[in-house]
């Protein structure tokens, strides 16, 4: 519990100027362990929170759900989910919040007076189309809302947009963009962009045909306002079969990792990120995701064995 006087300080100032973007901490624990690089992955329901464009490239309905904790206090929930209409592109719905309760609050002499909670949440709302096989765009609509016990004036409400687009025309290179929160005036207003090198896989998009899968991610994200500098993120994506993917990568500095394990449209995913300027703090997350298609069958791909084959 010893973080919980910082914890106090940053939701009461947060409480009195603005309502918290959830989203800061990341969403999704793909996302997570790769060290927030996902503005050109499409990772299933989870890229209702990264890339609206990215729900282009998905057919079929997939479900993601997330939990964890930060500072010790803070409770993290993620629920997202996308609903394909064929070619024509796809729908995301997404929910973040974090929630503290029983936060001590004392007067002047340290005396305690009450106990308060603080809940931060977004719901986004989005859609996302495949103009053609090397282009997709989409846009998500998000409202945010911020809610505290004992300290109603900070109570906060917010709406905004995301626009974003993803290039597949290289294949085993693409490229992606989006703008955040582009209507509020009391969330940052950002501009990331990212890419995606699918070094070596069974898949045909892949630089060099093989047995296992290998994916280099980095994103860079500006404040539009000049508010701070551009931060940096990275991630490697190692899967040395189709049940297991193990990830690591770097988030602004802070170290992340993780795994996930896939069963027949259903996955478990893991991710690890610890958090600079607080010794010794860490966090974990843990996620369910489902799929209706179902996962790929444990062979190499047809392009790859023909490749093999010598034909």
């Amino acid at each position: 519990m010893g973080y919980r006087p910082l914890i106090i300080v940053c939701l009461l100032a947060t409480q009195c100027l603005a309502a918290f973007d959830p989203l800061t901490l990341g969403v999704g624990a793909r996302s997570l362990s790769l060290g927030g690089a996902n503005t050109a992955l499409v990772f299933d329901a989870d890229t209702v929170f990264a890339n609206p464009a990215g729900l282009g490239e998905l057919d079929n309905i997939s479900l993601t759900s997330m939990a964890g904790t930060v500072l010790e206090d803070v409770n993290y929930t993620v629920l997202g989910g996308v609903y394909p209409l064929g070619r024509q592109g796809a729908f995301g719905f997404g929910y973040a919040g974090t929630f503290v309760s029983a936060i001590e609050l004392r007067d002047g002499r340290g005396n305690l007076t009450s106990r308060a909670n603080f809940a931060d949440s977004v719901v986004i709302g989005s859609f996302g189309k495949k103009l053609n096989e090397e282009w997709s765009v989409g846009g998500g609509l998000k409202y945010y809302a911020s809610q505290g016990t004992e300290i109603s004036s900070g109570n906060r409400t917010a709406t905004t947009l995301d626009l974003g687009v993803l290039q597949h025309g290289l294949k085993w290179l693409s490229l992606g963009a989006v703008a955040q929160n582009l209507l509020a005036s009391d969330h940052s207003r950002s501009f990331r962009v990212g890419t995606r090198m699918a070094l070596c896989g069974t898949d045909f998009r892949a630089a060099r045909l093989a047995p296992v899968s290998l994916t280099l991610a980095g994103d860079a994200s500006y404040a539009l306002d000049g508010s701070r500098g551009p931060t940096q993120h990275y991630g490697l994506e190692f899967s040395p079969a189709d049940p297991l993917t193990i990830r690591c990568g770097s988030d602004a500095g802070n170290l992340t990792g993780g795994l996930s394990l896939r069963l027949a449209g259903l996955g478990f995913h893991y991710a690890y990120h610890a958090f600079s300027g607080f010794d010794g703090n860490y966090a974990h997350f843990f996620a369910l995701s489902f799929n209706e298609r179902g996962w790929p069958a444990e062979i190499p791909s047809d392009a790859y064995l023909a490749k093999s084959s010598g034909l």
